[in-house]
């Protein structure tokens, strides 16, 4: 029998291999380093606050050159590294196939759940019927990211395309890794050579950046696996290095932080960075090169660095992030990432930007709360129940690796008791949470309003006996049409109403377009109470002439009618507001 050296505390220690000799099979050692469980959080929440600050107009320009896309990269990189530590007894058909029904059963629950979601709390938007059938499959099955068309890439929980590239890098890890033991320049040089192949199909094919109706540079060098196949590698031969030099040096507490501080340091330089860099490399390396440099070339290397050295656990930085608060953020990061995309379909399609910063508090609380809930009662239930079952088949034929005998005690009545508690507690806080995370009405004085309504365009459309619009303006600035709407109660009642707001040219074409729900609470209010909306949409404002407005109610968005004014469309259900350009104070 083979004696298991004592481990770093924050380290998970492997099974005790059994002897070959016998005729058993080697036992894989399964490993976790605690601070990069916590290290996990980071990357993933960058991502998160970056899509999310759009819903938010007082974010609206704030840090605009910090490359918050580099989460991706850090967590491709961070990926490799930990499958090739943790999984390094894989070696052939049998072990590989464990392997895949362990990260099936990892990265599959929380993306079916997602779409699940989406269909039944957008289903508006979100429908599997005509052309979103073979879209809808190809998410499914997390295939999604190889097609380079906005349409697939980004269709239902936008988020998981990167489940999609990933699901890819778990397919490839036994090919990689095995490869990667033998010659890590080999494994490198492959990898590279496809990046090298994308940048060069999007030179040769002359691809737009970006483009929603088309392929594009974004979805070849960005999203596509192949692209970013070389991120992961560099996290595999990491790992292979970092087993195979960290008994050669020891460090001390001092000296690693320091290090840890410095590459972490260097890591935040190339994130603050790297998109002056693009614009500096473009003429040398073309868009496409400068493109890929920008968001994964230069900042994958300091990061595999990064995670050898937080890897040591030696550092302040390693202990911290080894605590159980941050590697409970961490186990449940995964479930936040992908739930965000959900939240932010949900808010976008539901509501209008907020400006409050207390929303956003709401916002992100809530997010983070069912990512809690997500993870521990919903997640990783269905992940037991599919490697138990999984296993089970797959041992017919190739024997399951064997795991270290489990030490939990059984759960005695007051612990059951205990937990249901503590979930029910945390149900009832996400409902509070999410309640005042939704946008609502602001109140606003009678003198206000008349304030507002003296420079509007459209004044006293009645919609009644409900609602009486006092007034509506529309201006353009920039690249955005700003609509501020006031709104007076006539009766007592619900607010339960949906805007929808279309922009349009001299010709009458759709530029753009906001749908929101006037208060998302469905507060009681009275009659005579008057509220304010402020509306920014996305558009080209140059080419901007009227803002088209309906009114529609409860959930089956029954239309309610304004009385006919100058203001009304010929159809008079539809109140048409010019756009008027906004001067500029000196």
């Amino acid at each position: 029998m083979q004696t298991v050296q004592q481990l770093p505390t924050q380290t998970i220690p492997p099974e005790v291999p059994k002897d070959a000799s016998a005729g058993e099979i080697k036992a894989p050692v399964q490993k976790v380093i605690l601070p990069l469980t916590g290290l996990r959080f980071f990357p993933l929440m960058a991502i998160v606050w970056h899509h999310s600050r759009d819903r938010f107009t007082f974010m609206h320009g704030f840090a605009d050159d910090v490359t918050f896309v580099h989460g991706v990269a850090f967590f491709f990189v961070l990926s490799g590294f930990m499958l090739a530590y943790r999984y390094d007894y894989v070696k052939d058909v049998g072990t590989s196939l464990h392997f895949f029904l362990a990260r099936t059963a990892r990265l599959w629950p929380m993306h079916v759940m997602c779409i699940m979601l989406l269909l039944f709390l957008i289903p508006e938007v979100f429908k599997v019927k005509g052309e979103q059938v073979p879209i809808f499959f190809c998410n499914l099955f997390l295939l999604h990211s190889w097609v380079p068309l906005y349409s697939y890439f980004f269709s239902f929980n936008g988020p998981s395309w990167s489940s999609a590239t990933l699901s890819f890098f778990d397919f490839a890890f036994p090919l990689i890794f095995l490869t990667a033991k033998r010659s890590w320049a080999l494994v490198l040089g492959i990898t590279a050579s496809f990046v090298v192949v994308m940048i060069t199909i999007c030179n040769l094919m002359h691809l737009p950046m970006a483009d929603p109706m088309s392929p594009s540079v974004h979805g070849l060098v960005y999203i596509n696996p192949l692209a970013r196949l070389l991120e992961f590698t560099g996290g595999v031969i990491a790992a292979l290095a970092f087993l195979k030099y960290k008994s050669h040096y020891k460090l001390g507490p001092v000296k690693s932080t320091v290090l840890e501080a410095g590459i972490l340091g260097l890591v935040l330089y190339i994130i603050f960075n790297s998109h002056h860099w693009q614009s500096v490399l473009t003429p040398f390396l073309t868009e496409p090169g400068a493109f890929w440099i920008h968001n994964s070339g230069s900042i994958f290397i300091p990061c595999a660095l990064l995670i050898m050295l937080i890897a040591t656990e030696s550092g302040r930085i390693a202990k911290f992030l080894g605590t159980k608060g941050m590697v409970e953020l961490g186990e449940m990061s995964f479930a936040l990432y992908m739930l965000h995309g959900v939240f932010i379909a949900y808010f976008t399609v539901n509501f209008h930007d907020e400006t409050s910063p207390t929303n956003a508090f709401f916002f992100f609380a809530s997010l983070l709360i069912a990512a809690h809930l997500f993870h521990n009662y919903i997640v990783q239930p269905i992940r037991k129940q599919v490697l138990k079952h999984g296993t089970t088949l797959l041992a017919r034929k190739w024997p399951a690796p064997p795991r270290k005998p489990s030490t939990k005690k059984p759960k005695t009545k007051e612990k059951i008791i205990r937990e249901r508690l503590i979930f029910a507690t945390e149900v009832a806080v996400f409902a509070v949470v999410t309640y005042f995370a939704m946008p609502t009405i602001e109140q606003i004085t009678p003198v206000q309003a008349e304030a507002i309504a003296a420079a509007a365009e459209v004044r006293d459309i009645n919609f009644q006996p409900w609602l009486e619009c006092k007034s509506v303006s529309a201006t353009s600035s920039g690249n955005k049409v700003n609509v501020n709407t006031v709104w007076k109660s006539l009766s007592d009642q619900s607010v339960d109403y949906y805007v929808t707001m279309l922009v349009h040219d001299k010709g009458g074409a759709v530029l753009g377009f906001a749908s929101y729900k006037l208060d998302g609470r469905h507060q009681k209010i009275s009659q005579g109470t008057i509220w304010s909306d402020k509306v920014a949409i996305n558009v080209s404002s140059e080419y901007a002439a009227n803002v088209s407005i309906k009114l529609t109610q409860g959930r089956k968005r029954k239309l309610v009618e304004p009385a006919a004014s100058a203001a009304t469309s010929p159809t008079k259900d539809t109140i048409v507001v010019p756009v008027v350009p906004q001067i500029a104070c000196k």
